[in-house]
């Protein structure tokens, strides 16, 4: 969407009354549950390796923004370190400023860190100047240690407009941010060198596990020659960081690029940055385009696609790789707005490299798919590409917590999130899991992220109305901050 479009969208709900700060201690106290059973996580099916053991208990904790307030999408994007003690939470349409005399969806990101007594916000990052509509926290990638962060403003336009200046650019910004003794702070502002209007450079962003290196999509990059031009093939660059700082590396596009073809839906990078999966929709069924660097630089290395993708459910809506870069998760669900959309249930597939080829090893799809859920539109993947979750936003099932009854569909675009572990080759849906406060509309997994053994699960719900400002005898009192969001957290030690 443009950002006068999202500009729209969001002006309304910022008008609603903002956070109070009796609320604010939700985002600082995590709930113990005794809601996964012992039964319940031994039927999760994990290899043995990361089998937890009989006493193993799992906590959950809610987080909200601190300084939440109505139409923030908190929880838009998320990310976990590969140790899951770090956390990053996205609210691309985050005000900057006083409520109602700032910058309006300027956006910000949150950073926690994982204590003995909870999970503890450690910083809240914004653009070095925050412009209305840039999406800043619509993409975010950490670094395996923790310790870097990339956040993609898509939107953002740096033609040197002001901040009041009319939106016309979103060329799109990339921000890497590093921790130190003393903190977070901005290490590098990355631009396209072949920088467009309406190219949302940063639409999504991949680290490598050591941070050294970034790919970042702009899949709405008109590729070709200037006479010759092929609106929205796509285009993915990939950075180095190396003594001097931050370099751009190469610029790739596919080897059949097309109008229309979108490169860069998606991306993700292996553990040590030499292997890139980029979605794509050329055909309508879509793709994915695999890369190696070699000695001899960067290479499209495949195509991947299945047989079984339909204009309904085509590859490339997210893809995630393993840290070896030899599985490949890819979602499969038309865009959003389209009518195919409306049609498709979504699925999502699992290609594994053997001798230099992917082969397709599994497709799985949920045990209550029904039409219109956007199965596959948000994935997350273990580090040794043995356990998958995958959300479905606009499932409307009414139950609350895990495995409950899917049969009861009363509750609109609640969302839901699918486990999935892989056992030899086989892939099998292990658990069903819902937000503890099941309501229409929370879009309960638009965001996920998994650490790297597979037992921290992070579910944005990014339209999730805040608490209301005060309760008694269980009464609640006052509106709540509507679609401020959340993340909800599964922790299984």
């Amino acid at each position: 969407m443009t950002s006068l479009f999202r500009l729209c969208v969001s002006v309304p709900l910022l008008g609603v009354s903002a956070w109070l700060s009796a609320c604010a201690s939700d985002s600082a106290s995590p709930l113990r549950s005794t809601l996964f059973s012992v039964a319940a996580l031994e039927s999760l099916g994990l290899p043995a390796t990361l089998m937890p053991a009989a006493n193993t208990r799992v906590d959950l904790s809610h987080l909200s923004a601190s300084d939440a307030a109505a139409g923030d999408v908190y929880g838009s994007a998320v990310a976990l370190s590969r140790d899951g003690n770090t956390l990053a939470v996205g609210a691309d349409l985050k005000a900057a400023g006083r409520p109602g005399d700032g910058l309006p969806a300027a956006g910000a990101v949150y950073v926690y860190t994982r204590t003995p007594q909870g999970w503890r916000e450690q910083a809240r990052l914004r653009a070095t100047v925050p412009t209305t509509g840039s999406g800043f926290g619509h993409s975010l990638s950490l670094s395996d240690d923790g310790s870097r962060l990339a956040v993609g403003a898509p939107f953002e336009s740096h033609d040197g407009a002001g901040a009041d200046a009319a939106l016309a650019g979103d060329q799109g910004t990339v921000y890497v941010f590093g921790r130190g003794d003393g903190g977070w702070a901005l290490q590098s502002r990355l631009l396209a060198s072949k920088a467009g209007s309406f190219d949302w450079f940063g639409v999504s962003v991949s680290l490598s596990g050591r941070g050294d290196t970034v790919a970042v999509s702009a899949h709405r990059h008109d590729g070709g020659e200037p006479h010759a031009r092929q609106a929205d093939s796509g285009a993915v660059y990939v950075f180095k960081h190396g003594a001097s700082g931050w370099t751009e590396q190469v610029v790739l596009e596919a080897s059949n690029a097309q109008t229309g073809g979108r490169l860069g839906t998606s991306v993700a990078l292996s553990f040590d940055g030499l292997t890139l999966a980029a979605g794509a929709l050329a055909s309508g069924l879509g793709a994915v385009h695999v890369f190696r660097q070699e000695a001899a630089g960067w290479r499209e290395q495949a195509i991947v696609t299945s047989a079984e993708a339909t204009r309904q459910n085509p590859l490339g809506s997210q893809v995630l790789l393993s840290a070896d870069g030899a599985t490949l998760a890819v979602g499969a669900t038309a865009p959003d707005g389209t009518e195919a959309r409306q049609r498709s249930a979504g699925s999502a597939y699992v290609f594994v490299q053997q001798g230099g080829q992917w082969h397709q090893q599994a497709r799985v799809r949920a045990s209550n798919a029904d039409v219109g859920d956007a199965f596959g539109e948000r994935l997350a993947l273990s580090a040794d590409g043995r356990v998958l979750a995958v959300s479905a936003a606009y499932e409307a099932s009414a139950t609350a917590g895990l495995n409950g009854d899917q049969s009861d569909n009363s509750v609109p675009s609640a969302g839901a999130v699918y486990l999935y572990a892989r056992e030899g080759k086989r892939w099998s849906q292990t658990d069903y899991v819902k937000s503890q406060r099941t309501r229409a509309g929370d879009l309960f997994g638009s965001a996920l992220a998994l650490s790297g053994d597979g037992r921290q699960l992070a579910v944005g719900a990014r339209l999730e109305d805040g608490a209301a400002p005060w309760s008694l005898g269980g009464f609640s009192f006052g509106e709540r901050s509507q679609n401020s969001g959340a993340v909800h957290l599964y922790s299984r030690s």
